[in-house]
Order: structure tokens, then sequence, then C-alpha cells
């Protein structure tokens, strides 16, 4: 399900879709929104993601090297 809204005389295409769960996007949806780098600056996808800190104790992380070797 798509949505197209006027702006200032200017129509705005808003993606919508099928499963809101799954956030599934159609082929035409991608191109009405006019391409994949427009789609992406409309789900608000166009910025990094910045990467969670993690802290492990030294114990773990031998463990975890262990494991690895």
């Amino acid at each position: 399900m798509t949505e197209v809204t006027k702006k200032k005389g200017k129509k705005s295409f808003i993606p919508r879709s099928k499963d809101p769960k799954l956030k599934l996007y159609s082929p035409s949806d991608i191109m009405k929104a006019g391409g994949i780098e427009a789609f992406s600056k409309l789900l608000g996808n166009d910025k990094p993601i910045p990467p969670p800190d993690i802290q492990f104790s030294e114990k773990k992380w031998e463990d975890m090297m262990k494991h690895l070797d």
C-alpha cells in the first residue's frame, strides 16, 4: 500500500510496507520514490547507524579467544 500526498503543489510519495512487521517494499514503490537513494532517504536509512558500545571483561575476552582458536 502506498500513499501520495500533495506538498506545495508537488506530489510527494510516502512508502508503506505491505507487511508492517517485516518492512517489505515492492520494486515499483522504490521506483515511485525516485530510485534507491531517494527511497532510503524517505525511510531514514541514509544516515549511518553507530555501532553499540559493547564492554567485555578480561575473563570474557579470554574465553572468546579460546573458542576462536
